[in-house]
């Protein structure tokens, strides 16, 4: 089967501009750290040579820096402060052991060899690499300060969008189960129940009202377990059922005992299932199959793809808003497109386990890390 395409990513990286200050400061850690150590003497050179001698200063002062600042921004988003804060201090302290004393030691050590300056004895260049591991030290302290602020503002902000999008998916839930068209349509065919088939006019009235439930009980929850969206969304398929007549069916291939250990967004199904009514062609000759099924960490709603020819007029962002949620929630990517004659969604799921704190402090970890 061809793997369907995920949707763009949403770019959470956070980046710190400081490409002038690093090129203002350094020429000036170059020039101080070579006086303050006392290795270099001014009155032996000439203007140019002393110049140049500089030059070489700063290019050690921007290489150390350079060569910090593109590790920790290698390394960075594999240790989140609030969940490894000692991980986050080794890798300073690695980098400052495997990375900026030796190339310190060593480029002040052929600057010595090049210039022969007397000067450059060995307390002077222990006390010149114990100086740049402190601004070293400095330095990096002022990055995570930019970046813990970015990554509280970037929560901050996150959590925001995360609370209106779940509003609105709630309203759109309500909106959609309340829309006139709907109404009419099922009261039209619970009337009809009534005086044909007054046991199934009762199963009607139960799925109705059990779905008008489930969107007031889920509001202000974050996720809900995978077997609560498929309780739910079988009573939507009776709904489904009886309002085109047989011509929508639903395949659910998902273990219930397994569905308790997975959770995912409230309504996510539903959006999901109302997608597929609305956007594709059937009748009781040709009825629209959807089929859901697991597969590892995954659930995955699958039907035929048979576009309507006169499409349904959408603002074509339900799976794009729905791929944002569960960036922010889960923490993985929707996944949708065409699969030979099969339009798929893959939904990520969230192990129950791996969810028992507090939904926002789960997402604001996700976020920062």
């Amino acid at each position: 089967m061809t793997t369907p395409r995920c949707a763009p990513s949403d770019g959470h990286r956070i980046v710190v501009r400081d490409f002038w200050p690093r090129l203002l400061l350094s020429p000036i850690i170059g020039v101080v750290i070579p006086n303050l150590a006392g290795f270099i003497d001014n009155a032996r050179y000439g203007a140019g040579e002393l110049l140049a001698h500089y030059v070489y200063f700063w290019f050690v002062a921007f290489t150390i820096w350079e060569g910090n600042r593109r590790l920790h921004d290698r390394f960075r988003s594999r240790f989140a402060w609030f969940e490894q804060p000692w991980m986050r201090i080794a890798l300073l302290l690695g980098t400052i052991t495997l990375f900026t004393v030796p190339m310190t030691w060593g480029l002040l050590w052929l600057w010595g060899q090049l210039s022969a300056d007397p000067s450059l004895t060995t307390p002077r260049l222990v006390f010149a690499i114990v100086v740049t591991v402190m601004l070293v030290v400095v330095i990096a302290h002022v990055y995570e300060t930019l970046f813990m602020f970015r990554y509280w503002e970037r929560d901050r902000l996150s959590k925001e969008r995360l609370e209106r999008m779940r509003l609105q998916a709630e309203l759109d839930a309500l909106q959609r189960d309340v829309d006139p068209h709907f109404l009419y349509n099922s009261l039209n065919s619970l009337l009809q129940l009534i005086e044909t088939k007054p046991q199934r006019a009762m199963a009607f009235v139960e799925a109705l009202a059990a779905t008008y439930r489930y969107v007031v009980d889920t509001r202000g929850r974050t996720l809900v377990p995978l077997a609560e969206e498929l309780a739910s969304l079988e009573r939507q398929r009776v709904l489904a059922e009886i309002r085109f007549a047989d011509s929508v069916r639903l395949e659910d291939a998902v273990d219930r005992a397994e569905a308790r250990q997975w959770n995912l967004p409230p309504l996510v199904l539903q959006e999901l299932f109302e997608n597929a009514v609305k956007h594709n062609a059937f009748d009781r000759h040709s009825p629209l199959e959807v089929r859901i099924e697991r597969e590892d960490t995954d659930l995955i709603i699958s039907n035929r793809f048979r576009p309507r020819p006169a499409p349904v007029p959408s603002t074509g962002l339900g799976l794009q808003n729905l791929d944002e949620r569960m960036r922010l929630i889960v923490g993985r990517p929707l996944h949708w497109g065409i699969a030979g004659e099969r339009f798929v969604v893959r939904v990520p799921l969230a192990h129950a386990a791996s969810v028992a704190q507090p939904a926002g402090d789960r997402v604001g970890r996700q976020i920062a890390s």
